[in-house]
């Protein structure tokens, strides 16, 4: 029952949200994944792979929408946007690595993109657009 509500509710939230919301929710809920690996709790291997790699999958499909040249953000905005990709790709295989340090980092450019995408219109980043 407990599915059946989350797969409804899912369904509502998409017809509702914007697209900035659901960006939003979809770097909150891999930035979460990532916090959860710097807890002093157990994590397994896997778990730790998983998050990290969900992370970058994200920043990489981010990137190929950014270069499209249709997507009408501002070149500033898309060239901060490739550089932080870039950024991620190499802190994550940091981590792959064992650098554990290199975590809090992809969490603050998470968190700093999930801010752009809440700001006023002005200064709002979509990573879809």
């Amino acid at each position: 029952m407990q599915s059946l509500a989350n797969l409804a509710y899912g369904e509502i939230q998409q017809r509702t949200a914007s697209d900035r919301e659901l960006e939003h929710a979809l770097f909150q809920q891999i930035t979460d994944a990532l916090e959860a690996l710097t807890k002093p709790v157990e994590v397994s291997a896997s778990a730790r792979a998983d998050a990290v790699s969900r992370n970058l999958q994200m920043w990489n499909i981010l990137a190929s929408d950014v270069a499209l040249p249709t997507n009408a953000l501002m070149q500033e905005t898309k060239d901060s946007l490739l550089y932080l990709s870039a950024f991620v790709r190499q802190m994550s295989f940091a981590v792959f690595e064992g650098d554990e340090d290199k975590l809090a980092e992809l969490i603050e450019v998470n968190k700093a993109v999930m801010s752009g995408l809440l700001a006023p219109s002005d200064a709002q980043i979509s990573v879809g657009e």
